[in-house]
């Protein structure tokens, strides 16, 4: 099932990676289109009930794309040679990400109007501030960028303790992060949108969450789960994915606040199903292999380029819009725009050989 082609990519990890960034772009579309963050049980009552349950639909798909990607990197970088890994991954994305932290701070500085209120001296310290990690002025999907090159900070202890613990000794502190990092939190999140007192967990320190992810990732191309029947796979897949919405569905008509993060289980384990059914069945659609091999490689570039293109089209067009579409057509609107409109922008920009290396990572 990990059949390698000519050019050295694997398949299923290359579908894997296309439906995270179609994941992660939606999650920024159902931000922008739908009250999310604030102000969901009025909208709740406000709006038809098919759009609500559209918006909760995507909006839980839209939170296994991260899972996806992190577990995309356990599986590959856990066999790599510590120097190589330094050199070709960490340093690359190091590079790429300041790059686009550069641009993104002007472009957010030219469209907030920056120039009209602050010194020469502010504006290069708050880009110092940004690009150092500190205080940073970028959009809110870049948190990604500091998490993961955390991760890959840790990963070369973790092929350490890999090689040297035994794998039921390595279980423990595995079953106790999904405990705390999801079992828990995922409690919480019910308890507050049903107005009671919650537990108490350190909910700032995000890292082990994410390094569990990780290395489920990596057990999981290593066929963990090879043995898990294909009806219970695909039954698990769904179950916790429906759960999630009915859960989440559910929050959004309550009056406090609540959505599902990261760390609700309910996303954790149906992006665990979902890697497992790649890796088994991609096989069945290698009929599509160039399309898909060819998102797969720019995925990458469109996590940058696709929330430039989204800010700019809610900037511009999305208030006439809204008058005029329903919110399901709005981030359809949003989403295949900046998605289409990221493709065509990489793939012209490839064109000069030192862009395409430096600002997508494409070898």
């Amino acid at each position: 099932m990990n059949k390698k082609i000519s050019n050295s990519r694997i398949f299923w990890l290359d579908v894997a990676r296309c439906v995270a960034i179609i994941s992660i772009t939606l999650n920024h579309a159902v931000n922008r289109a739908y009250h999310v963050y604030e102000g969901q049980s009025a909208e709740f009552f406000s709006i038809p009930l098919g759009s609500t349950l559209f918006k909760t639909v995507v909006y839980v798909f839209s939170r296994i794309g991260v899972p996806l990607f992190l577990m995309i990197s356990g599986a590959l970088l856990f066999n790599k040679e510590i120097k190589k890994f330094y050199k070709h991954n960490l340093l690359s994305l190091l590079i790429t990400s300041e790059i686009w932290m550069f641009i993104m701070y002007w472009v957010i500085y030219i469209m907030e109007g920056h120039f009209r209120t602050e010194s020469i001296f502010m504006s290069i310290l708050g880009l110092l501030e940004t690009m150092f990690f500190v205080n940073q002025t970028t959009f809110h999907s870049m948190w990604y960028i500091p998490m993961i090159l955390c991760i890959y900070l840790f990963l070369p202890f973790l092929i350490m303790i890999k090689n040297k613990v035994p794998k039921k000794i390595i279980m423990i502190p595995m079953a106790a992060t999904l405990i705390y990092y999801y079992l828990i939190p995922t409690l919480n999140d019910i308890l507050r949108g049903l107005g009671s007192s919650t537990f108490s967990v350190q909910e700032d320190v995000i890292l082990p969450q994410y390094l569990l992810i990780v290395v489920v990732g990596y057990l999981i191309s290593k066929g963990v789960l090879k043995n898990l029947n294909k009806y219970l796979l695909m039954l698990g897949a769904v179950f916790s994915f429906a759960v999630s919405v009915g859960i989440q569905m559910f929050l959004f008509s309550q009056k406090p606040d609540v959505i599902l993060r990261y760390e609700f289980v309910g996303f954790f384990v149906c992006a665990v199903f979902l890697f497992e059914i790649f890796r088994r069945y991609s096989d069945r659609i290698a009929g599509i292999r160039p399309a898909v091999e060819g998102l797969s490689k720019i995925s990458f570039g469109i996590y940058f380029v696709h929330i430039i293109i989204m800010e700019i089209l809610r900037a511009t067009t999305y208030s006439f819009l809204a008058t005029k579409i329903s919110q399901p057509m709005i981030l359809i609107y949003l989403e295949v725009v900046s998605f289409i409109g990221s493709i065509i922008f990489i793939k012209l920009v490839s064109l000069i050989p030192k862009a395409k290396k430096y600002l997508f990572m494409i070898r």
